[in-house]
């Protein structure tokens, strides 16, 4: 036999990291006598060993299946040389997760897998899955959990109809994002109609982790959660009821700087630096094919009054005041070489930015002028599956 000291060296654990969060949830289910159990495991029961009238203290005794409830299986459940659930580190226990979101999927077939064409397709909006972490698959069975003939999904012939996780997009998984394991809130991370437990065989051929009847992934984020996953220690177990916590930060939607502008702002996209000034009109535009330069009516030469605001106000953005006339078209029109504006001739003052501008010409290249109508940058968009094919060197992880 070998000895424990050894068999653990062959777990690898996570590198150091420090646990920001502002959330912490459970996502283990209250374990009680009338949950789901997998057909022929032990049932759960509470018996009362002392009582507080009596003994001074209130005490049970209960005994359950090591898959029972929120579990967590170790690689001796289904490899013979694996190691047993008391010899997994405790910095092992402790990993960053994802969330993949199949619950549409889901609904409209029970029997629904994973595959690599899903994966791919969430990486192409979150990002690569990083080595070192869980995949959660959120399939939306966990809201079944009180009703067990719905939870398990037998037809009449007594087969089980839940989804899971294929096994190509399982083998994706290990060797081309080499996570640490995978978590479901179905019975189990193979489909109901895998009666060879493809998934957990693969991802415990080595010490990783699987989790089972989880719940509250809907609370969770597509990434930044922590997992804490706590067992009990049975020497030579198969596996052990898990107290899965969640860390995370609470998400706020964060606007990108390229977002369309809000409806209380000018959508006049205008790259100038602080002590710059764009000068608009919206009585005489410049359509989006023609270069920003301000048309013969643009009331600013070096040598007249400030510019007037009356006729190319934006919104709550540098307005540029005067109460003078604006010159002639034949004097000195605002070039993209000429005319710079000083500040102690043309003071241009704005809500948000009142420093004059001293010697900054206004250039066409300064103060682009895009249209309101302008499309949202197409990395902006949410990608569907058919705009993510799957690389061809990735082909064998295709389900056929």
């Amino acid at each position: 036999m070998i000895a424990e000291s050894q068999r653990n060296i062959t777990i690898q654990p996570q590198q150091p990291n420090n646990i920001t969060y502002s959330r912490v949830i459970h996502l283990s289910h209250i374990i009680d006598t009338g949950i789901p159990q997998w057909p022929g495991d032990p049932p759960v029961k509470f018996t009362t060993v002392a009582e507080l009238q009596d003994d001074g203290y209130y005490l049970r005794r209960f005994s359950m299946g090591e898959h029972s409830a929120t579990h967590i299986n170790a690689p001796n459940s289904f490899h013979g040389d694996g190691i047993s659930i008391d010899e997994y580190s405790a910095q092992s226990l402790v990993v960053p997760a994802v969330v993949i979101d199949i619950c549409q999927q889901a609904t409209e077939n029970p029997d629904y897998l994973l595959t690599v064409a899903d994966i791919l397709t969430w990486e192409a909006e979150f990002g690569t899955i990083k080595p070192g972490y869980i995949v959660l698959l959120y399939t939306g069975w966990q809201h079944k959990w009180l009703d067990k003939n719905a939870f398990f999904n037998q037809d009449t012939d007594g087969n089980m109809h839940f989804p899971g996780f294929s096994g190509k997009a399982t083998e994706f998984l290990i060797t081309e994002r080499k996570i640490a394991g995978v978590g479901i809130d179905t019975h189990g991370v193979d489909s109901g109609q895998d009666n060879n437990f493809t998934t957990n065989s693969l991802i415990l051929a080595k010490p990783r982790i699987v989790l089972e009847n989880l719940t509250n992934l809907d609370q969770l984020p597509p990434q930044g959660a922590t997992l804490v996953i706590g067992i009990l220690r049975l020497r030579g177990g198969s596996g052990s009821p898990a107290a899965v916590i969640a860390f995370f930060c609470h998400q706020s939607p964060v606007t990108s700087p390229q977002s369309p502008v809000t409806s209380h702002q000018s959508p006049v996209q205008s790259p100038v630096t602080s002590h710059q000034s764009p000068v608009t009109s919206h009585q005489s535009p410049v359509p989006s094919h023609q270069s920003p330069v301000t048309s013969p009516q643009s009331p600013v030469t070096s040598h007249q009054s400030p510019v007037t605001s009356h006729q190319s106000p934006v919104s709550h953005q540098s307005p540029v005041t005067s109460h003078q006339s604006p010159v002639p078209s034949h004097q000195s029109p605002v070039t993209s070489h000429q005319s710079p504006v000083t500040s102690h001739q043309s003071p241009v003052t704005s809500p948000q930015s009142p420093v004059p501008s001293p010697q900054s010409p206004v250039t066409s290249h300064q103060s682009p002028v895009t249209s309101p109508q302008s499309p949202v940058p197409s990395h902006q968009s949410p990608v569907t599956s058919h705009q993510s094919p799957v690389p061809s060197h990735l082909n064998s992880f295709v389900e056929k």
